[in-house]
């Protein structure tokens, strides 16, 4: 497969681009090479864990937690739990281990978590099958919020995790 920067989307160039231009900033910051390297390898570690999980693990959740009536994918990782739990993980990652690695994890997974929901969010029932996973239905206009909220706290963490 030869790779060609031609076919590659704005969405794509964000996914490669914000993880070395906050690898920079952290760089400079820092001025370690070494931490700055982890940093970055996290970031793509966190994106691949989430390509991952929804690429290759969905078999296994389809097989095992597939529902009747379930016209959408539950995958674990992109549930209002899961997204709570960030909140709270994240949060900790980047204000008290220390760990770049772990840093740039967390900013990775955020980062295709927020993509996703920010492309979902028109679609209000796919919205919450695939992130919600409850009873009680979302209008838009609470998805709209959990967005904001969403993006709000990522450019907040986004900022402690290069300071």
């Amino acid at each position: 497969m030869k790779f060609n920067i031609k076919n590659l989307n704005k969405v794509d160039l964000i996914k490669i681009g914000l993880p070395f231009l906050f690898a920079s900033l952290h760089y400079l910051r820092r001025g370690s090479l070494n931490e700055s390297i982890f940093y970055v390898l996290g970031w793509f570690a966190g994106i691949v864990l989430m390509y991952l999980d929804k690429n290759q693990l969905y078999k296994y959740y389809y097989e095992s937690i597939h529902l009747k009536d379930d016209k959408f994918a539950r995958l674990v990782t992109r549930s209002i739990l899961f997204i709570i739990s960030y909140f709270g993980l994240s949060l900790f990652l980047i204000t008290s281990s220390g760990s770049d690695l772990g840093m740039g994890i967390v900013m990775g997974i955020g980062l295709i978590l927020g993509l996703e929901m920010w492309h979902s969010r028109s679609y209000v029932e796919f919205f919450n099958q695939y992130f919600i996973q409850s009873k009680k239905l979302w209008n838009k206009y609470d998805i709209d919020l959990l967005i904001k909220v969403f993006w709000s706290f990522y450019l907040f963490i986004s900022i402690f995790s290069v300071i």
